[in-house]
């Protein structure tokens, strides 16, 4: 991708990440090449479809197995979620997955703050075309912290 919009970046991320998802066997070249052009989205306009850009970064260093196997960083994970939610702490998105970012990093009573005000920005009417899948999203997480707490 070239040039320095966000959208190229931002999108081609998203594929890789598709792709990653489909692949058998090694995946971590996909995922390093995931992380670069997301990087590059965020210094394009961090602020993309209400903090893009750092969501995925978040959520992908929050999901991914740790080094040597792939990227996950629990600490990476947080900081670029709460500045997704710096950006749109009322994009329920943002704060279900730096519910899921506080999980990985052991943090289980931020969790519960982050996806409880996840329940309360899925309440707003803007977000009722997305609220079910959304929903959906957050029932995993939620399910997530309950595995881990007990």
């Amino acid at each position: 991708i070239q040039g320095d919009r966000v959208e190229g970046h931002y999108y081609y991320a998203q594929l890789l990440g598709f792709s990653a998802l489909l692949q058998k066997g090694e995946t971590k070249p996909i995922i390093q090449q995931m992380v670069s052009e997301s990087e590059a989205a965020a210094k394009a306009d961090e602020k993309f479809d209400h903090g893009g850009p750092l969501r995925m970064l978040g959520a992908l260093f929050a999901r991914a197995p740790k080094e040597p196997v792939s990227v996950g960083d629990p600490e990476k994970a947080v900081s670029f979620m709460k500045k997704a939610v710096a950006i749109a702490a009322d994009f329920p998105p943002n704060q279900i997955y730096l519910g899921e970012a506080y999980i990985s990093d052991e943090r289980y009573q931020d969790a519960d703050a982050a996806l409880g005000a996840a329940r309360k920005a899925l309440s707003d009417s803007k977000w009722d075309r997305n609220r079910a899948a959304w929903k959906d999203e957050l029932s995993r997480v939620e399910r997530k912290l309950r595995a881990k707490q007990t």
